[in-house]
Protein backbone atom coordinates (compact mmCIF):
# COMPACT_ATOMS: atom_id res chain seq x y z
CA UNK A 1 0.00 0.00 0.00
CA UNK A 2 1.32 3.42 -0.86
CA UNK A 3 1.98 5.90 1.92
CA UNK A 4 -0.88 8.21 0.96
CA UNK A 5 -3.66 5.62 1.46
CA UNK A 6 -2.00 4.59 4.71
CA UNK A 7 -2.00 8.17 5.97
CA UNK A 8 -5.64 8.58 5.02
CA UNK A 9 -6.50 5.35 6.82
CA UNK A 10 -4.80 6.20 10.10
CA UNK A 11 -6.22 9.71 10.10
CA UNK A 12 -9.87 8.63 10.33
CA UNK A 13 -11.49 10.27 13.39
CA UNK A 14 -12.57 8.30 16.42
CA UNK A 15 -14.67 9.18 19.44
CA UNK A 16 -11.99 7.55 21.56
CA UNK A 17 -8.98 9.00 19.75
CA UNK A 18 -7.46 10.16 23.04
CA UNK A 19 -7.26 6.62 24.40
CA UNK A 20 -5.29 3.69 23.01
CA UNK A 21 -6.64 0.35 24.16
CA UNK A 22 -5.49 -3.20 23.48
CA UNK A 23 -5.99 -4.96 20.16
CA UNK A 24 -8.08 -7.68 21.77
CA UNK A 25 -10.85 -5.17 22.51
CA UNK A 26 -11.26 -4.25 18.86
CA UNK A 27 -13.85 -5.57 16.41
CA UNK A 28 -12.71 -6.03 12.78
CA UNK A 29 -14.86 -4.47 10.08
CA UNK A 30 -12.95 -4.19 6.82
CA UNK A 31 -9.62 -5.50 5.55
CA UNK A 32 -7.78 -3.74 2.74
CA UNK A 33 -4.62 -5.44 1.46
CA UNK A 34 -1.59 -3.78 -0.10
CA UNK A 35 1.66 -5.12 -1.45
CA UNK A 36 3.44 -5.27 1.90
CA UNK A 37 1.10 -3.71 4.46
CA UNK A 38 -2.49 -4.27 5.52
CA UNK A 39 -4.93 -1.66 6.79
CA UNK A 40 -7.72 -3.10 8.96
CA UNK A 41 -10.68 -0.97 9.98
CA UNK A 42 -12.13 -1.20 13.49
CA UNK A 43 -15.32 -0.14 15.19
CA UNK A 44 -13.81 0.95 18.48
CA UNK A 45 -10.99 3.15 19.64
CA UNK A 46 -7.30 2.94 18.76
CA UNK A 47 -4.68 0.67 20.26
CA UNK A 48 -1.49 -1.22 19.55
CA UNK A 49 -0.73 -4.89 19.00
CA UNK A 50 2.70 -6.52 19.18
CA UNK A 51 4.23 -9.61 17.64
CA UNK A 52 8.02 -9.84 17.80
CA UNK A 53 8.92 -6.52 16.29
CA UNK A 54 7.96 -2.90 16.99
CA UNK A 55 5.71 -1.72 15.59
CA UNK A 56 4.06 -4.92 14.33
CA UNK A 57 0.60 -3.38 14.13
CA UNK A 58 -0.39 0.20 14.75
CA UNK A 59 -4.02 1.03 15.39
CA UNK A 60 -5.19 4.62 15.42
CA UNK A 61 -8.58 6.20 14.93
CA UNK A 62 -10.57 3.37 13.41
CA UNK A 63 -7.63 1.73 11.68
CA UNK A 64 -4.68 -0.58 12.12
CA UNK A 65 -1.56 -0.70 9.99
CA UNK A 66 0.03 -4.14 10.07
CA UNK A 67 3.75 -4.25 9.35
CA UNK A 68 5.48 -7.55 8.51
CA UNK A 69 7.84 -8.92 11.14
CA UNK A 70 11.54 -8.37 10.48
CA UNK A 71 13.45 -11.63 10.14
CA UNK A 72 17.09 -10.58 10.50
CA UNK A 73 19.22 -8.19 12.53
CA UNK A 74 20.41 -4.87 11.15
CA UNK A 75 24.15 -5.20 10.61
CA UNK A 76 24.91 -2.83 7.72
CA UNK A 77 24.04 0.71 6.63
CA UNK A 78 22.05 -0.82 3.74
CA UNK A 79 20.04 -2.96 6.18
CA UNK A 80 19.20 0.12 8.22
CA UNK A 81 18.15 2.10 5.17
CA UNK A 82 15.88 -0.70 3.95
CA UNK A 83 14.35 -1.49 7.34
CA UNK A 84 13.51 2.15 8.15
CA UNK A 85 12.28 3.26 4.72
CA UNK A 86 8.59 3.29 5.68
CA UNK A 87 9.14 5.01 9.01
CA UNK A 88 11.34 7.69 7.47
CA UNK A 89 8.74 8.34 4.77
CA UNK A 90 6.00 8.81 7.38
CA UNK A 91 8.14 11.19 9.44
CA UNK A 92 9.22 13.23 6.42
CA UNK A 93 5.59 13.71 5.42
CA UNK A 94 4.07 14.35 8.83
CA UNK A 95 6.98 15.91 10.76
CA UNK A 96 9.25 17.56 8.18
CA UNK A 97 12.65 18.83 9.19
CA UNK A 98 13.84 22.38 8.71
CA UNK A 99 15.58 22.50 5.30
CA UNK A 100 19.36 22.73 5.55
CA UNK A 101 19.79 23.85 1.95
CA UNK A 102 18.51 27.22 0.75
CA UNK A 103 15.27 27.02 -1.21
CA UNK A 104 13.54 30.29 -0.38
CA UNK A 105 15.30 33.61 0.25
CA UNK A 106 17.80 34.53 -2.48
CA UNK A 107 20.11 37.54 -2.84
CA UNK A 108 21.55 37.81 -6.36
CA UNK A 109 24.55 40.17 -6.20
CA UNK A 110 24.92 40.05 -9.99
CA UNK A 111 21.68 41.98 -10.44
CA UNK A 112 20.97 43.27 -6.93
CA UNK A 113 17.65 41.41 -6.88
CA UNK A 114 16.12 39.91 -3.75
CA UNK A 115 13.63 37.03 -3.88
CA UNK A 116 11.65 35.54 -1.01
CA UNK A 117 9.76 32.29 -1.36
CA UNK A 118 7.71 30.63 1.34
CA UNK A 119 8.25 26.87 1.44
CA UNK A 120 5.31 24.66 2.40
CA UNK A 121 5.15 21.69 4.75
CA UNK A 122 5.68 18.30 3.18
CA UNK A 123 2.13 17.19 3.92
CA UNK A 124 0.56 20.13 2.15
CA UNK A 125 0.89 18.58 -1.29
CA UNK A 126 -0.67 15.37 -0.01
CA UNK A 127 -3.63 16.40 2.11
CA UNK A 128 -3.99 20.17 1.72
CA UNK A 129 -2.45 22.81 3.96
CA UNK A 130 -5.63 23.34 6.02
CA UNK A 131 -5.55 19.73 7.22
CA UNK A 132 -1.81 19.45 7.93
CA UNK A 133 -1.89 20.34 11.62
CA UNK A 134 -5.01 18.27 12.35
CA UNK A 135 -3.54 15.23 10.63
CA UNK A 136 -0.21 15.59 12.38
CA UNK A 137 -1.91 15.80 15.75
CA UNK A 138 -3.94 12.67 15.10
CA UNK A 139 -0.78 10.81 14.03
CA UNK A 140 1.40 11.73 17.01
CA UNK A 141 1.51 8.25 18.64
CA UNK A 142 2.21 6.68 15.25
CA UNK A 143 4.99 9.19 14.60
CA UNK A 144 6.55 8.61 18.02
CA UNK A 145 6.49 4.87 17.43
CA UNK A 146 8.07 5.23 14.00
CA UNK A 147 10.81 7.48 15.42
CA UNK A 148 11.49 5.06 18.27
CA UNK A 149 11.98 2.23 15.80
CA UNK A 150 14.51 4.28 13.84
CA UNK A 151 16.49 4.91 17.03
CA UNK A 152 16.18 1.25 17.98
CA UNK A 153 17.56 0.01 14.66
CA UNK A 154 20.23 2.71 14.67
CA UNK A 155 21.50 1.33 17.97
CA UNK A 156 21.31 -2.20 16.60
CA UNK A 157 23.55 -1.15 13.73
CA UNK A 158 25.94 0.61 16.12
CA UNK A 159 26.28 -2.55 18.20
CA UNK A 160 26.92 -4.68 15.11
CA UNK A 161 29.61 -2.28 13.87
CA UNK A 162 31.24 -2.46 17.32
CA UNK A 163 31.32 -6.27 17.17
CA UNK A 164 28.59 -6.75 19.78
CA UNK A 165 26.06 -9.57 19.48
CA UNK A 166 22.84 -10.51 21.33
CA UNK A 167 23.07 -13.16 24.01
CA UNK A 168 21.01 -15.64 22.02
CA UNK A 169 23.10 -14.96 18.91
CA UNK A 170 20.02 -14.28 16.78
CA UNK A 171 17.90 -11.33 17.87
CA UNK A 172 18.41 -8.48 20.29
CA UNK A 173 16.10 -8.08 23.25
CA UNK A 174 15.20 -4.51 24.11
CA UNK A 175 16.55 -4.78 27.64
CA UNK A 176 19.92 -5.87 26.18
CA UNK A 177 19.96 -2.88 23.86
CA UNK A 178 19.01 -0.61 26.72
CA UNK A 179 21.93 -1.84 28.84
CA UNK A 180 24.39 -1.25 26.00
CA UNK A 181 22.85 2.16 25.34
CA UNK A 182 23.31 3.18 28.97
CA UNK A 183 26.95 2.08 28.71
CA UNK A 184 27.31 4.23 25.56
CA UNK A 185 28.44 1.19 23.58
CA UNK A 186 28.45 1.01 19.80
CA UNK A 187 30.10 2.51 16.77
CA UNK A 188 28.34 4.83 14.33
CA UNK A 189 30.45 7.09 12.11
CA UNK A 190 29.70 10.72 12.95
CA UNK A 191 27.79 9.99 16.14
CA UNK A 192 29.81 7.86 18.56
CA UNK A 193 32.79 10.23 18.26
CA UNK A 194 30.54 13.13 19.35
CA UNK A 195 30.48 12.12 23.00
CA UNK A 196 27.71 14.29 24.44
CA UNK A 197 25.32 13.53 21.58
CA UNK A 198 25.95 9.78 21.74
CA UNK A 199 25.51 9.73 25.51
CA UNK A 200 22.25 11.70 25.26
CA UNK A 201 20.93 9.33 22.58
CA UNK A 202 21.72 6.29 24.71
CA UNK A 203 19.97 7.80 27.72
CA UNK A 204 17.02 8.91 25.61
CA UNK A 205 16.57 5.41 24.23
CA UNK A 206 16.76 3.75 27.64
CA UNK A 207 14.48 6.25 29.35
CA UNK A 208 11.77 5.96 26.68
CA UNK A 209 11.69 2.15 26.62
CA UNK A 210 8.69 2.15 28.97
CA UNK A 211 6.85 4.58 26.70
CA UNK A 212 7.52 2.18 23.84
CA UNK A 213 6.21 -0.73 25.92
CA UNK A 214 3.12 1.29 26.79
CA UNK A 215 2.45 1.95 23.10
CA UNK A 216 2.92 -1.69 22.16
CA UNK A 217 1.71 -3.74 25.12
CA UNK A 218 -0.33 -1.49 27.40
CA UNK A 219 -2.03 1.83 26.80
CA UNK A 220 -1.29 5.51 26.37
CA UNK A 221 -3.42 8.59 26.69
CA UNK A 222 -3.23 11.65 24.48
CA UNK A 223 -4.50 14.82 26.13
CA UNK A 224 -6.91 16.41 23.61
CA UNK A 225 -5.97 19.96 24.62
CA UNK A 226 -2.19 19.80 25.22
CA UNK A 227 -1.53 16.71 23.03
CA UNK A 228 0.74 15.33 25.77
CA UNK A 229 1.40 11.61 25.32
CA UNK A 230 1.30 9.66 28.59
CA UNK A 231 2.11 5.97 28.87
CA UNK A 232 1.47 3.65 31.79
CA UNK A 233 3.81 1.11 33.38
CA UNK A 234 2.98 -2.51 34.26
CA UNK A 235 1.30 -1.35 37.47
CA UNK A 236 -0.86 1.21 35.69
CA UNK A 237 1.16 4.13 37.01
CA UNK A 238 1.50 7.06 34.62
CA UNK A 239 4.93 7.63 33.11
CA UNK A 240 6.54 11.03 32.53
CA UNK A 241 4.37 12.67 29.84
CA UNK A 242 5.92 13.47 26.48
CA UNK A 243 4.72 16.93 25.46
CA UNK A 244 3.76 17.83 21.91
CA UNK A 245 7.00 19.75 21.39
CA UNK A 246 9.00 16.84 22.82
CA UNK A 247 7.24 14.37 20.53
CA UNK A 248 8.12 16.50 17.52
CA UNK A 249 11.71 16.87 18.77
CA UNK A 250 11.91 13.09 19.21
CA UNK A 251 10.69 12.56 15.64
CA UNK A 252 13.17 15.09 14.25
CA UNK A 253 16.02 13.61 16.27
CA UNK A 254 15.28 10.22 14.74
CA UNK A 255 15.27 11.71 11.26
CA UNK A 256 18.62 13.40 11.83
CA UNK A 257 20.08 10.15 13.20
CA UNK A 258 18.89 8.31 10.11
CA UNK A 259 20.38 11.03 7.93
CA UNK A 260 23.78 10.69 9.60
CA UNK A 261 23.73 6.90 9.29
CA UNK A 262 22.75 6.97 5.61
CA UNK A 263 25.15 9.78 4.66
CA UNK A 264 27.95 8.36 6.80
CA UNK A 265 28.88 11.71 8.33
CA UNK A 266 27.65 14.35 10.76
CA UNK A 267 27.67 17.63 8.84
CA UNK A 268 27.80 20.89 10.87
CA UNK A 269 24.24 21.99 10.06
CA UNK A 270 22.88 18.53 10.78
CA UNK A 271 24.75 18.43 14.08
CA UNK A 272 23.40 21.85 15.07
CA UNK A 273 19.81 20.80 14.39
CA UNK A 274 20.26 17.44 16.15
CA UNK A 275 21.62 19.28 19.18
CA UNK A 276 18.60 21.57 19.17
CA UNK A 277 16.20 18.62 19.14
CA UNK A 278 18.10 16.82 21.91
CA UNK A 279 18.16 20.01 23.98
CA UNK A 280 14.37 20.10 23.72
CA UNK A 281 14.29 16.50 25.03
CA UNK A 282 16.44 17.18 28.10
CA UNK A 283 13.66 16.07 30.49
CA UNK A 284 13.81 12.60 28.96
CA UNK A 285 17.56 12.00 28.76
CA UNK A 286 18.87 14.17 31.59
CA UNK A 287 22.03 15.16 29.74
CA UNK A 288 23.35 18.61 28.92
CA UNK A 289 23.39 19.44 25.24
CA UNK A 290 24.57 22.94 24.23
CA UNK A 291 22.37 24.23 21.43
CA UNK A 292 23.02 27.17 19.12
CA UNK A 293 20.89 26.04 16.19
CA UNK A 294 18.77 28.44 14.21
CA UNK A 295 15.11 27.95 13.39
CA UNK A 296 15.41 29.93 10.14
CA UNK A 297 16.13 27.98 6.92
CA UNK A 298 19.29 28.83 4.96
CA UNK A 299 19.37 31.72 2.50
CA UNK A 300 21.27 31.83 -0.79
CA UNK A 301 23.75 34.40 -2.13
CA UNK A 302 24.54 34.30 -5.84
CA UNK A 303 27.56 35.97 -7.40
CA UNK A 304 30.01 35.56 -10.26
CA UNK A 305 33.47 34.22 -9.53
CA UNK A 306 35.91 37.08 -10.34
CA UNK A 307 38.57 36.48 -12.97
CA UNK A 308 41.27 36.37 -10.28
CA UNK A 309 39.16 33.90 -8.21
CA UNK A 310 39.22 36.12 -5.12
CA UNK A 311 36.08 36.34 -2.97
CA UNK A 312 35.46 38.16 0.30
CA UNK A 313 33.72 35.65 2.57
CA UNK A 314 33.17 38.19 5.35
CA UNK A 315 31.43 40.58 2.95
CA UNK A 316 29.25 37.90 1.33
CA UNK A 317 28.16 36.46 4.67
CA UNK A 318 27.48 39.89 6.17
CA UNK A 319 25.54 41.00 3.11
CA UNK A 320 23.26 37.96 3.34
CA UNK A 321 22.70 38.30 7.07
CA UNK A 322 21.97 42.02 6.75
CA UNK A 323 19.51 41.46 3.91
CA UNK A 324 17.72 38.60 5.62
CA UNK A 325 17.37 39.33 9.34
CA UNK A 326 18.14 36.36 11.54
CA UNK A 327 19.87 34.35 8.82
CA UNK A 328 22.55 32.10 10.26
CA UNK A 329 22.99 29.60 7.45
CA UNK A 330 24.07 31.02 4.09
CA UNK A 331 24.58 29.05 0.88
CA UNK A 332 26.96 30.57 -1.65
CA UNK A 333 26.39 30.01 -5.37
CA UNK A 334 29.31 31.05 -7.57
CA UNK A 335 28.87 31.19 -11.35
CA UNK A 336 31.91 30.59 -13.55
CA UNK A 337 32.40 32.09 -17.03
CA UNK A 338 32.22 28.61 -18.58
CA UNK A 339 28.72 28.06 -17.18
CA UNK A 340 29.68 25.81 -14.28
CA UNK A 341 28.41 26.54 -10.77
CA UNK A 342 30.08 26.06 -7.40
CA UNK A 343 28.05 25.90 -4.18
CA UNK A 344 29.04 25.79 -0.53
CA UNK A 345 28.02 26.60 3.03
CA UNK A 346 29.37 30.06 3.73
CA UNK A 347 28.98 30.27 7.51
CA UNK A 348 31.53 27.49 8.14
CA UNK A 349 34.12 28.96 5.78
CA UNK A 350 37.26 30.83 6.95
CA UNK A 351 36.51 34.55 6.93
CA UNK A 352 38.26 37.22 4.91
CA UNK A 353 39.57 37.00 1.34
CA UNK A 354 39.87 33.56 -0.23
CA UNK A 355 41.14 32.62 -3.67
CA UNK A 356 39.04 29.95 -5.38
CA UNK A 357 40.79 27.89 -8.07
CA UNK A 358 38.12 26.18 -10.24
CA UNK A 359 40.63 23.48 -11.14
CA UNK A 360 40.99 22.58 -7.46
CA UNK A 361 38.22 24.19 -5.38
CA UNK A 362 38.42 24.13 -1.57
CA UNK A 363 36.69 21.33 0.32
CA UNK A 364 33.70 23.48 1.28
CA UNK A 365 32.83 24.16 -2.38
CA UNK A 366 31.53 21.63 -4.92
CA UNK A 367 30.27 21.70 -8.49
CA UNK A 368 26.60 21.12 -9.30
Amino acid sequence: MSIRPVLRAVARPSAESAYLRSFEEQTPRVRVSGTCRIAIMYLEGPGFMQRDEFPANIIFGNSVIQIPRRQTMVTTQSDFEDETAWERTVLILAGPLMPLTASGDVLDLRTGSIATTLSSLALSSTVGSAAVEELRNSLLPLLFGAAWKIMDLGLELAFALAGLAPQNGRRWKINEKSQHALAHSGNLPGLTNTTDIWQALGLLYSKTVEVRHALVHRRVQVDPSTRDLTGFDVNGVALLPVSYNEQMAFCRSAQRIAQVIIEGELRPRVEADLRKQLADLQRHHGGTIPSTATTKPPVRVIDNLPANGEINVTYLLGKAQTTFTGAQYVDLELHLTDGRILIGELESTPKGFITVDPASPPDWLRFV
